[in-house]
């Protein structure tokens, strides 16, 4: 039940119950003795099968609280480069240890008596219930589809001409990872949202926003703010690696698009690698030439400067924001009008990455605490600004 639940329940900690279901396999063997070990038919190799499944989908449910299969498919197509699995040591473990919990549970109860295969195949099944994957699908066919009318409106951008002696605004946008309205409820999380808030009201702020299918992971985000529509992927058999494609989306007109036809130079930073999910191949298609992410910051900062802002396959966010420093002094000094784009890390699913200005010992690392995090990475993106418009 335990098992099944740290599956089915992304949310739930499972530290506390642990220990007493761990107590109980232990007796529970004790109690069975030597017909553990007896030989057990094929079918229990159903239940195998069914639990390794489990791994990968417990991972990543238990790592962003809900899986979403367009992102699952469109990593498939397009690959991780640059990404690795660093800061995702714990849901990975509670994944494995759940699987085996199933093993092991099904294989005690099998000592009990002589279980025949439709037991095994039954279990199996009941396995293969409580995976995210397929509780998502299930969910997906049971659910009537809504018909949707998003392709009914998409229209290209009509701009009005410049006027010829009006002075273009330079453009700043700052994409704040995971730092999303849930954060300001003072009773969860006290004041670490206070400081957006009040910059919030300097402009226009947006609640009750959805998220529709295709913009939910790094780069589809980026396709919906910059090109105004989500991304759909081929599908789970398309085996074309992104790598391979010199160009996305080139039919849309994007932000990037529009600028460059008006003269500006535009510029994207980032703390990862530019490879992950196609993000260089997205941006130079649509004409913002001047990127820098992992590798570039690698040849402008000292190695060890390096080794200190490194969180497992990022740069933190202050790296990220002292190179945009420089690059917007960079952009002011040449005369055309200019857009700044910076993607930043921060509250990045349940482990954050939290800058090496904020920790004791000056190394930039993974952290649980998203609170310290959220504080850190605010402060960081309001004294940028301020920077920026002074």
């Amino acid at each position: 039940m335990l098992a099944a639940m740290v599956a089915a329940l992304p949310w739930m900690s499972p530290d506390k119950p642990g220990i007493g279901f761990l107590l109980c396999i232990i007796v529970g063997f004790a109690l069975i003795g030597r017909a553990l070990w007896r030989p057990r038919p094929w079918a229990f190799w159903l239940i195998v099968l069914a639990a390794v499944l489990l791994i990968p989908a417990v991972a990543l449910s238990r790592s962003f609280r809900r899986i979403d299969m367009l992102a699952i498919v469109f990593h498939k197509e397009f690959g991780m480069q640059g990404a690795t699995l660093a800061g995702l040591g714990t849901p990975i473990l509670q994944a494995v240890l759940c699987a085996l919990a199933m093993v092991l549970i099904f294989l005690g109860l099998s000592s009990f008596g002589r279980w025949r295969g439709w037991h095994f195949a039954v279990s199996a099944l009941a396995v293969l219930a409580v995976n995210p994957v397929v509780q998502y699908l299930a969910v997906s066919q049971l659910n009537a589809t809504v018909p949707s009318d998003l392709a009914r409106h998409l229209a290209e951008p009509k701009l009005r001409p410049a006027d010829p002696g009006a002075v273009l605004p330079d453009v700043l946008m700052i994409y704040m990872e995971s730092r999303d309205l849930q954060f300001a409820d003072p009773a969860v999380w006290g004041d670490v949202y206070a400081p957006l808030e009040a910059f919030s009201k300097r402009g226009m702020s947006f609640t009750r926003v959805g998220q529709i299918a295709g913009t939910g992971w790094s780069l589809a985000g980026l396709v919906a703010t910059n090109c105004a529509v989500p991304i759909l992927p081929r599908g789970p058999l398309y085996r074309t690696n992104f790598e391979e494609i010199e160009e996305f989306m080139p039919e849309m007109t994007c932000l990037g698009d529009i600028l460059a036809d008006r003269g500006y130079r535009s510029a994207f930073v980032v703390g990862g690698d530019l490879r992950f999910g196609g993000i260089d191949t997205f941006f130079r298609t649509h004409r913002i030439e001047d990127i820098t992410g992992l590798r570039e910051l690698e040849t402008v900062y000292a190695p060890e400067e390096i080794a200190k802002s490194l969180i497992g396959w990022v740069q933190d966010d202050q790296m990220v924001f002292d190179f945009a420093t420089g690059k917007l002094a960079e952009l002011q000094a040449q005369p055309k009008p200019y857009a700044l784009l910076v993607e930043t890390i921060g509250p990045h699913g349940d482990n954050g990455f939290l800058s090496r200005r904020c920790t004791e010992d000056g190394q930039a690392t993974f952290s649980r605490d998203l609170s310290l995090v959220l504080r850190c990475t605010i402060e960081d993106t309001l004294a940028f600004v301020a920077h920026a418009e002074a």
